[in-house]
Parts: C-alpha cells; sequence; structure tokens
C-alpha cells in the first residue's frame, strides 16, 4: 500500500489564509452507543447518543502579512462573543479538505522570546465537519517575498508600575463555551459562552536599578500591563498577580517571573495592536 506525503497544507480561517503556518490538526468525533438484545454479544444498533463535536487546531509563526489576531477575533472580543450562531468557516487543505463551519474560537496564545521567531496558536470548536479527498498540489518554489517574520531584537515589558527588559512572554485568552440544544435535536441552536473568558500575561524580565515593589498585600490589587513586541502590543487591563518570583545568580543579571491574570469583567480591558 503506497502512502502519499503532502507537505504542503493549507490553513484558512473565514475565507483568508494565515501565513507561515507551522502544524494542523483537525478531528470529528461522533459518539454512539452499542445497543444488545438481552442473551445476545452482538449489538442489534449503534446509536448517536450525543452531538458530533469537532475541533480544529493550529499553530503559526507571527508576521507582518496579515493582522491574524483581527482575523480570529481575538482584536474584537465583544464583536466575537456576541456571535453566537454564524461562527467561522476553518479549513485544512491538502491531502483532501477538512472543512468546519460555525466554528467558534476557544483558546489563543502567543509565545515570543528575544531573538527567535513568536509562535501562536489557536483552537476552535464546532459540529458541522466535512471532508473531500482531493490530490494535493505540491508548490516547490514561489514562497511570497513580502512575508515579514516578526523575530524581536528586544521585547519590553510595562507591569507593577515599571518598564523592563524582557526575555520572553505568553500573551493567552480563554474562552469557554456552552452548545444549546433543541429539545429532540442533536445540532446545537447556538454556541455561547458559559463564562467569562480568562486573559492571562506571563512574563520573564530583568530588573535594572529598581524592581517591583510587590508585597503580600498588593495581589489583590488591579494592574496595567503590557508587552511590546516587535511594534506589536499585547495589553491587558485591570489584573490581578497571581504568581511572582525572583532570581539572581553569579554570572547573570536579575531576573523576575510574573504572571497576571484575570477574569475578564470588560471585554475592553484586552487588546492587541501597534
Amino acid at each position: 500500500m503506497g502512502v502519499a506525503f503532502y507537505p504542503a497544507q493549507t490553513v484558512s480561517v473565514g475565507g483568508t489564509a494565515i501565513p507561515i503556518v507551522q502544524s494542523a490538526s483537525a478531528t470529528f468525533d461522533i459518539p454512539k452507543k452499542a445497543i444488545y438484545k438481552f442473551g445476545q454479544y452482538t449489538a442489534v444498533a449503534n446509536i448517536v447518543t450525543e452531538a458530533p463535536s469537532a475541533t480544529f487546531q493550529f499553530s503559526y509563526i507571527l508576521s507582518t502579512t496579515t493582522n491574524t489576531a483581527n482575523l480570529l477575533g481575538v482584536s474584537q472580543l465583544q464583536s466575537s462573543l456576541a456571535d453566537f450562531t454564524v461562527g467561522k468557516t476553518c479549513v485544512l487543505g491538502g491531502a483532501g479538505t477538512f472543512t468546519l463551519t460555525k466554528a467558534f474560537l476557544t483558546s489563543f496564545s502567543v509565545e515570543g522570546s528575544v531573538g527567535d521567531v513568536v509562535n501562536c496558536s489557536a483552537s476552535f470548536e464546532g459540529t458541522e465537519a466535512t471532508f473531500s479527498p482531493s490530490t494535493a498540489t505540491v508548490p516547490i518554489a514561489g514562497a511570497s517575498s513580502n512575508v515579514e517574520i516578526v523575530s524581536p531584537d528586544v521585547i519590553t515589558a510595562s507591569v507593577a508600575g515599571g518598564n523592563f527588559p524582557c526575555k520572553s512572554f505568553t500573551f493567552s485568552i480563554d474562552i469557554p463555551r456552552e452548545k444549546i440544544f433543541k429539545f429532540g435535536t442533536f445540532t446545537p441552536h447556538s454556541t455561547i459562552p458559559n463564562r467569562a473568558p480568562t486573559a492571562k500575561i506571563e512574563a520573564e524580565i530583568i530588573l535594572g536599578d529598581g524592581a517591583p515593589s510587590i508585597s503580600g498585600n498588593d495581589l489583590g490589587t488591579k494592574l496595567n500591563s503590557s508587552i511590546n513586541c516587535g511594534g506589536v502590543i499585547y495589553s491587558l487591563s485591570n489584573a490581578k498577580i497571581s504568581s511572582y518570583s525572583a532570581d539572581a545568580s553569579i554570572d547573570g543579571p536579575l531576573t523576575a517571573k510574573i504572571t497576571l491574570e484575570q477574569e475578564l469583567e470588560n471585554l475592553s480591558d484586552v487588546s492587541i495592536g501597534g
């Protein structure tokens, strides 16, 4: 049996191709229950007991080619979360085409460090998925010369009232959702958020002449923080410190790891922009 290898996969969300995708996966699950007759080991039927579920996940390298955060709906959480019924169409193409319609973003994260590329990942969930086989075309050459990869020489973090050089950071948003069904059908009527989204910034910062003044009494204080990575600013307002630690060594600078997170009371507390 021959095995076909197709290195040229494509990923698109809402009809727009995602640039510089590194990995992608799509799954479709239809839960079924075997029905047996008393005294017989062979099932007489397999029935669907729960709604089908589909997931679509991918990772990509941040570039200036496409405002991907805007495309995914992270930059406008207000409108993204208000869209309960339409969702987005996600497509994974290559050796066949996997299409997930009415897909809703459930998580988004960005990871960056000085001198390296910035990696992003996103996850979608839905129920309506199809797959159609096809013959993939593998482009050997012709990569876009207009793609500018974000590889920052300097990352700065504004946290706890100070601005600091940042060695690495993670910015993430989780959006839990719940499917709403009509009686007697397995197809969801709508998919809605079942609680407030959670946003988090984790940063490893280099401390200079001064360090953030933090005590146990400050852990309940709401702070504004942001990460400037290659001109893209990831901001989180009114977040609380969930952890803070400092580390010093003879041959290295004094560094600190700080985590701020918030169950968003106001969706405008999160912003991504230049």
